[in-house]
């Protein structure tokens, strides 16, 4: 679940940046910038949940890291959905 959530978020924000910096002159210099603010919350979230699973705790107690990283997650793939026709049309 910790693997899925957290690599569902990377994967959603990363294709997203990535297709709008395509089109820029300096988006090997914007992609990481963009990237790695937003990234932040997803990426604390996955270290957390990693740390109490290897602590033994049960998934019960790691409920709010999941939520907020779900909703990440939902949040990153419908911005990605609602904008990729604009995205793209450039």
């Amino acid at each position: 679940l910790v693997i899925f959530l957290g690599t569902l978020g990377f994967c959603a924000l990363g294709t997203l940046l990535s297709s709008l910096a395509s089109n820029l002159k300096s988006r090997e210099i914007m992609l990481p910038i963009l990237l790695y603010p937003l990234l932040i919350p997803v990426v604390i979230a996955v270290v957390r949940m990693t740390g109490q699973i290897l602590n033994g705790e049960p998934l019960s107690e790691m409920i709010n890291w999941i939520g907020l990283t779900a909703s990440f997650d939902i949040i990153y793939i419908g911005v990605s959905i609602m904008t990729i026709d604009h995205i793209l049309e450039e």
